[in-house]
């Protein structure tokens, strides 16, 4: 499973990414908890794309390779969950100026 220091790790990965418009960590867990809770089995192949957009290459080749492994261990540890019936989504925090 992936620990607290893993998860920010890969929260923080998916927000330089982002430039205000990537996925965050919690819609990413929503995103695997869906799919991994689907009638149908959906390969990383079909879904990591979504994710991991070409357009923005990360900084270095270990960067993405530590973001992909990080995601993939994400998806195992939502489907370990979901076995065991333990599952905890991860929620995302919004600040308004109010």
């Amino acid at each position: 499973p992936l620990s607290d220091d893993d998860l920010d790790e890969l929260n923080e990965m998916l927000q330089q990414r982002g430039d205000g418009h990537g996925i965050g960590l919690d819609a990413l867990h929503g995103l695997v908890s869906a799919l991994v809770a689907g009638p149908d089995s959906v390969p990383p192949e079909e879904w990591m794309p979504h994710i991991v957009d070409d357009g923005r290459p990360f900084a270095s080749v270990e960067q993405a390779e530590r973001a992909l492994g990080l995601i993939l261990r994400l998806n195992n540890t939502v489907l370990q969950d979901l076995e065991r019936d333990r599952y905890e989504p991860i929620l995302g925090e919004v600040e308004n100026d109010d």
